[in-house]
């Protein structure tokens, strides 16, 4: 399981690098598109592809971790974070 830390805080960091990541470049700077559309047509575009995975995130994913923490509460088995 360290291993998979280890991986995902090198990933997490690669973002803050100078050298390219295909993340990086994934998407069009908000101010090259403002300068092609109109604020409220980059709201409308930009709105409905952050609030659906917000939304799912919200609702499916994290009630089975909090109720996850709870229960091991409940039994006192939970010994809190494990970073």
């Amino acid at each position: 399981m360290q291993a998979a830390h280890a991986v995902l805080l090198f990933h997490s960091a690669c973002f803050f690098t100078a050298a390219d990541w295909s993340v990086k470049n994934a998407t069009v700077d908000p101010a090259l598109a403002l300068q092609r559309q109109t604020p409220r047509q980059f709201a409308t575009s930009k709105v409905p592809r952050l609030l659906v995975p917000l939304v799912f995130g919200i609702l499916v994913l994290s009630p089975p971790q909090v109720y996850l923490v709870l229960d091991s509460l409940a039994k006192g088995k939970h010994c809190g974070c494990r970073f």
